[in-house]
């Protein structure tokens, strides 16, 4: 994969991370069905797993603390929607709120702001 090609992923999938990483984001796009976005947090989770579908740590050139909080974070929010029907059961609960503050680590982990 040229080098182009491989930040464009990355980059890619640090936006789907910024949705996770932000409360009012998720409360207005996911619960209030508010745009310009329309996507819901089944979309999300598949645009998350997309990425991890193709996790290459060569390949994306990832370090181990990066990998880490993926790996974590992607198990995170899997648990949610094994367990919960709806984004308005979760969404105010301390765990999710370790959710947001995991993908907020993912985030400083890839020098985003």
């Amino acid at each position: 994969m040229e080098e182009h090609a491989i930040k464009n992923t990355i980059n890619s999938f640090l936006e789907i991370v910024k949705w996770g990483a932000s409360i009012e984001f998720q409360k207005r796009v996911w619960i209030r069905m508010e745009g310009p976005e329309c996507v819901d947090f089944q979309e999300f989770l598949c645009f998350l797993g997309d990425f991890g579908l193709h996790l290459n740590e060569k390949q994306y050139k990832l370090n181990k603390h990066q990998l880490k909080l993926i790996s974590e974070y992607s198990k995170m929010v899997r648990y949610f929607y094994m367990n919960y029907t709806s984004e308005e059961e979760f969404i105010d609960t301390p765990e999710w709120a370790n959710a947001i503050k995991k993908a907020n680590e993912i985030l400083e982990a890839f020098g985003v702001k």
